[in-house]
């Protein structure tokens, strides 16, 4: 559960490119450019699936929504707001936007708020889980891993001028949006496919995929049957005639005659 080693050394080590910056930034450390505030543990007595104020666990952060409520008074200073960013504590340590109605930040759980004067909130965005999946590969652990917020104050960020900030954010957005359109039609292909593939497997349970395959069969049968039948002749039969009545008077005269 500990951090094998100091969060500038992961920088430096990284491999992936996720972690890199031009060399005309600089880079800041999180905690000038960001207020980590992190979760309150409320008492799990006043929890329930009823009503009361939304609660915030860990496992709420990537689906975005909790059916956990808390009944009791509470300090607003931990109210997560629609589109706050936070980060799990624990375990992957994902982060996301809070996408629900404002809820409260309950423990192991923390909210990032940046000063947006000084570094873009969708820069930070978009930046940190680069960090925190390098950080969660050098945290050594037997159960589950642990992520304190004095190491999320100490990542280093790359820090563009603020104008180049936005535009970096515009042009990365522009590149997400087509590529989400590629998975859109992707997984509606995807269901095209697994559609044909049920008509398929019904075409080859009720017989019609193979209807033509049972005709083949009889087809070379009645050939079969053709073949066998006697050959008509290739030349004319010889037949007798019958004789008119002169004809057959002189047969009779020619046999009655002696020689």
């Amino acid at each position: 559960m500990d951090l094998t080693k100091a969060v500038d050394e992961i920088i430096a080590e990284d491999r992936t490119g996720l972690l890199a910056k031009h060399l005309s930034w600089e880079r800041v450390a999180l905690r000038d450019v960001a207020t980590v505030l992190n979760g309150y543990p409320f008492d799990s007595a006043h929890f329930n699936r009823v009503f009361g104020a939304p609660l915030i666990c860990i496992r709420d952060v990537v689906s975005g929504s909790t059916n956990t409520f808390y009944s009791a008074p509470f300090d607003e200073q931990f109210l997560v707001n629609r589109g706050d960013l936070i980060v799990g504590m624990d375990g992957d340590f994902n982060s996301a936007r809070w996408c629900s109605a404002p809820g409260l930040l309950n423990q192991r759980v923390c909210k990032i708020s940046s000063h947006d004067h000084v570094y873009s909130g969708k820069l930070l965005e978009y930046a940190l889980p680069g960090y925190l999946a390098a950080i969660n590969a050098a945290t050594s652990s037997i159960t589950v891993k642990h992520l304190s917020s004095r190491t999320i104050e100490d990542i280093s960020l790359p820090l563009p001028p603020r104008k180049e900030q936005e535009r970096i954010v515009e042009r990365l957005e522009e590149v997400l949006s087509d590529l989400d359109d590629g998975i859109a039609e992707l997984k509606a292909a995807q269901k095209k496919l697994v559609q044909y593939r049920q008509s398929l497997l019904k075409a080859a349970v009720d017989g019609t995929l193979t209807a033509s395959w049972r005709e083949a069969p009889k087809s070379a049968t009645r050939r079969a049957e053709r073949n066998r039948r006697p050959v008509a002749r290739a030349y004319p039969r010889r037949t007798t005639r019958p004789l008119g009545s002169q004809a057959a008077r002189q047969v009779c005269r020619t046999k009655q005659d002696p020689v």
